[in-house]
């Protein structure tokens, strides 16, 4: 899971991260990946969080000072809302007249 959130993180979430906002200069590839690093050791230290199925909360991530994520609030976003609530009532339909009791969307499946 380490590698994984570190994989994504430096490739997703830090993909548009041009510059850093105390110095102006231009953010290196490894620059990303060492941030993404660091957040990962910061989320998998069992000793901090003491549970690893417990959520974490957006105020949590962006307030504490070994992590300083910056997240969107989807709820800012009108259009991403709409289409998430949107595709959130197509997937409960659909488990629900199929009768799953779970199911995977994949981008291949639906």
């Amino acid at each position: 899971s380490h590698d994984l959130l570190k994989n994504w993180l430096s490739t997703y979430k830090f993909k548009d991260w041009e510059v850093h906002s105390s110095t102006g200069e231009e953010v290196t590839p490894a620059e990303k990946t060492q941030r993404a690093e660091e957040i990962a050791e910061v989320l998998s230290d069992q000793k901090r969080w003491r549970s690893h199925g417990r959520m974490i909360s957006r105020d949590t991530l962006t307030s504490d000072p070994d992590l300083r994520l910056q997240i969107e609030k989807i709820e800012d976003d009108e259009v991403l809302l709409t289409a998430l609530d949107n595709y959130f009532e197509l997937f409960i339909d659909h488990v629900q007249r199929e009768d799953n009791t779970s199911f995977v969307h994949t981008r291949d499946y639906f």
